[in-house]
């Protein structure tokens, strides 16, 4: 009985103290006082409905939410606020002052933003992701996230204009850095300019398994450009640098020893004609992967391959046919049937090229 006078004591302090603004947002108040959040949020929705154009009532409602976390929602009230009145600097004052809202509503809304464009609300994304830059002009993450936001809708002119804004302010922004590497790296091919981004993101983030991981993808493709073009100095340097770029993703997360990774790092070994250090990663490779794996048969053939020219050919013999049995490549009836002749057995190696050659 005690502990309900003294909270009826409290509640009508509370009143007393709000003065004359309605008596749903004054009861929303008390309620956040007491931190009872469901509460305030039906008051703050009961006074919205009450009156539609009430700027305080949409405020105190994100506020309620802002306290729940569910930033989102906070944002999408905070936002109706400042539709019908309210303003950015209001947001700032009462940032810091000391009542039950001194939230900090730059990270209200770039929380809100990051929620809105992981589901896919691009608008939303947006809108948020502009009202923390207003309140906080300063920060390089909310540009950075716009970036994001333009790249998901495949705007990429006004992505990489939030990208270099980022960049400008924090030049080692890990999220604007990474997501125009991946830029180069998939969408215009320019792998030079990728591997570039990667390494400049690498030299302070060295231990981020991931951009190891695309930096390889980069500089594979690399080797295979100049390949193309016959400098064979280059490729073989880019061979080595993509190499140890997916060992170096390995080594720091273990468990994305993934087929790709494997697969890519092997390719690149195989090409080096390191074939003694590409089989235990494919031999690695092909224990801890389905059947199902689409990149299995293509590992068993290259392990095949490097059986092969380790002149293990009763190995490589094995190896192929599991290769073969997932998927009946040309390609690998002619080296089981390059390994059948080393071995001697001549008539199961003109099977295989028969097979090989469709008859």
């Amino acid at each position: 009985m005690k502990k309900i006078l003294i909270l009826a004591l409290a509640g009508i302090i509370m009143l007393l103290s709000f003065g004359c603004e309605s008596s749903g947002i004054t009861a929303l108040k008390v309620y956040l006082q007491q931190k009872r959040i469901s509460e305030a949020i039906r008051e703050g929705e009961a006074a919205i409905a009450m009156d539609p154009n009430n700027a305080e009532a949409y405020y105190w409602t994100g506020v309620a939410y802002t306290e729940r976390q569910e930033y989102d929602v906070a944002s999408k009230y905070i936002d109706m606020a400042l539709q019908r009145g309210l303003t950015v600097e209001d947001l700032r004052q009462r940032r810091e002052g000391e009542g039950l809202d001194n939230w900090d509503y730059h990270q209200v809304f770039l929380a809100g933003g990051v929620i809105a464009l992981g589901n896919e609300k691009y608008q939303e994304a947006a809108k948020y992701l502009q009202i923390s830059v207003e309140i906080d002009p300063e920060d390089a993450t909310p540009y950075a996230i716009l970036g994001s936001v333009y790249r998901d809708i495949g705007d990429y002119d006004s992505m990489m204009s939030y990208y270099n804004i980022s960049l400008s302010m924090d030049p080692n922004n890990y999220s604007a850095l990474k997501n125009m590497g991946l830029y180069y790296l998939s969408q215009k091919e320019d792998y030079a300019k990728a591997a570039e981004t990667f390494d400049v993101l690498l030299a302070e983030h060295d231990t981020a398994a991931s951009v190891w991981y695309y930096q390889g993808l980069a500089y594979i493709q690399l080797a295979n450009q100049y390949g193309s073009e016959g400098d064979l100095e280059s490729r073989e340097k880019y061979l080595n640098l993509s190499e140890q770029s997916f060992g170096q993703s390995v080594n720091l997360e273990p468990e994305t020893r993934t087929s790709e990774i494997a697969l890519y790092r092997a390719i690149a070994l195989v090409s080096l004609e390191r074939f003694a250090e590409a089989i235990p990663v494919l031999v690695e490779a092909a224990a801890n992967i389905d059947d199902e794996d689409p990149n299995k048969d293509k590992i068993l053939y290259n392990l095949g391959l490097s059986y092969n020219k380790q002149e293990e050919y009763q190995k490589a013999v094995e190896v192929l046919t599991e290769a073969i049995e997932l998927n009946p490549e040309s390609r690998y009836y002619n080296l089981r049937a390059d390994c059948y002749n080393k071995l001697g057995m001549p008539e199961k190696a003109r099977e295989d090229l028969l097979r090989a050659a469709g008859q």
